[in-house]
């Protein structure tokens, strides 16, 4: 069942290969120690209730203390996380994702409390949604530069106004 689990959660990307590696180290009381003493702290666990749950979660595992700790954790214990250990690209991923809800969680801090106001909010979610709108462009070129680099030698003609096609549904949404 565990294994089950933890391979549904793999199958969606490098967040769920950071869910997996947490719950593993929560697992036992003994590895839950092992990781603590290796990165003097623990890494709190996301969820469905808590707003901010994953960048709280990719905020601790970016000091370089917990990633050389998850790093030398995952030697350890190679042979039962194997699947969820994190490459230089999955890195990458938690960077760019952490740099992303950055903007959420701040303005989350700042809207909450006594003293907040609904001119303050609908502010805050005009800055939100800006954010997004460049954040959501800035994946598109990225995705366009990588198409063109891995798919421009391999393209032949006949396929061109396919691939043009599709290209440009993507770019209507």
């Amino acid at each position: 069942m565990k294994e089950a689990k933890a391979a549904g959660w793999r199958e969606i990307g490098t967040l769920d290969k950071v869910h997996n590696l947490i719950v593993h180290i929560r697992a036992s009381e003994a590895r839950y120690n092992e990781f603590k003493t290796l990165a003097e702290r623990s890494i709190p666990l996301d969820n469905d209730t808590r707003w901010n749950s994953w960048f709280t979660v990719l905020d601790v595992i970016k000091d370089e203390k917990v990633r050389t700790a998850i790093d030398t954790y995952s030697r350890s214990w190679y042979k039962e996380v194997k699947d969820d250990c994190l490459s230089p690209d999955d890195w990458q991923i938690i960077d760019d994702t952490h740099a992303f809800l950055k903007p959420f969680y701040e303005i989350t801090m700042m809207n909450q409390g006594d003293f907040s106001s609904i001119d303050q909010t609908l502010y805050t979610m005009d800055i939100l949604i800006k954010h997004f709108e460049r954040s959501k462009v800035s994946f598109l070129i990225a995705i366009e530069a990588l198409l063109i680099g891995n798919f421009i030698g391999s393209i032949s003609p006949k396929s061109t106004p396919s691939l043009c096609y599709y290209y440009k549904l993507v770019h209507l949404r």
